[in-house]
């Protein structure tokens, strides 16, 4: 495995090249924090368009059904007219500037979202000190129950991680999206700057790979120490990977999991114009047989989340 130290190297560079000219051609200024912020205007596109506040107080039973929370958020089951299936109510509470900006960039980058394996925005309100979010809600569990099951079989490989075009794995790809602050899922970038990028979900889906990989959570439930800061040193040094893979699988393809923490590695990258695409990262899944561990020059901006 020497080999993989040096080898990456320099598709790393390329690669960076090319991300640094799609984020340049393709991405525009983020709004500066003081400039004020207009919902879309297209909200034809959406089931339900703009909702008021009493709808969402009727739909969810005074929010009566919590199905997950995380830092900034709750979600809720809720039930909307019309619609013949529940809807998830995902509800960003706090009046600072700073939550209003995080409600209106999302807001944007989820309505310009369309995909088989996502599941879709219905609606939205904001509300005096509340943004709100719904969705399709899809009952296939958390990702909690996914990644943390009692029993772990050697499927737990990049096949689970793949959308269901490329896998049958029962774990569907909403079971796999990260809720805005979520702890231990957080992108650093984003707490420090408070802006918010598709390149925010890359770096909560490498935390999810490096779950996936060691068994352990995002965030140690006793000591509140992040999995990311705990396995730093070790994904710089592909020769201790092997050190990380959970306990409770009785096998494993060595490469495979090499080939997953180098993905991990890239999507925890301090700079989230240097992360991969998510387009990049199945590309590199399907071919993971020919992908190289980066060279440990190359993690030296792992984010320090």
């Amino acid at each position: 495995m020497a080999f993989l130290f040096t080898c990456f190297n320099t598709s790393l560079k390329l690669r960076r090249k090319k991300l640094n000219s799609q984020t340049l051609a393709s991405s525009s200024s983020p709004p500066h924090p003081h400039q004020p912020h207009t919902p879309p205007d297209d909200d034809d596109k959406l089931i339900l368009g703009t909702l008021t506040w009493n709808q969402i107080q009727s739909s969810t039973s005074n929010f009566s059904t919590i199905i997950a929370s995380g830092g900034f958020s709750n979600v809720y089951l809720a039930y909307f007219p019309g619609l013949p299936l529940p809807a998830a109510v995902k509800l960003l509470s706090g009046s600072t500037d700073r939550l209003t900006r995080v409600f209106h960039q999302e807001l944007l980058i989820l309505k310009g979202l369309s995909h088989p394996h996502i599941v879709n925005l219905l609606g939205y309100c904001h509300h005096t000190e509340e943004g709100v979010l719904v969705f399709e809600y899809v009952p296939n569990g958390t990702l909690q129950e996914k990644l943390h099951g009692e029993t772990k079989t050697s499927s737990s490989n990049k096949k689970t991680l793949l959308p269901p075009s490329q896998s049958h794995s029962h774990s569907s790809s909403s079971s796999k999206m990260m809720m805005m602050g979520s702890p231990g899922y957080t992108d650093p970038h984003y707490l420090w700057t408070g802006i918010v990028s598709k390149k925010n979900d890359i770096y909560s889906f490498g935390v999810v790979v490096l779950e996936l990989i060691t068994g352990m959570q995002a965030l140690n439930p006793v000591s509140g120490e992040r999995l990311t800061s705990v396995l730093r040193p070790i994904l710089r040094d592909p020769s201790k990977i092997v050190q990380m893979v959970d306990a409770r699988l009785p096998r494993f393809d060595l490469e495979e999991v090499t080939a997953m923490a180098a993905i991990s590695a890239m999507c925890l990258c301090e700079t989230p114009s240097l992360r991969p695409s998510a387009s990049d990262i199945v590309n590199l899944m399907r071919n993971s047989n020919a992908f190289k561990f980066p060279s440990p020059d190359s993690l030296s901006t792992l984010a320090k989340g």
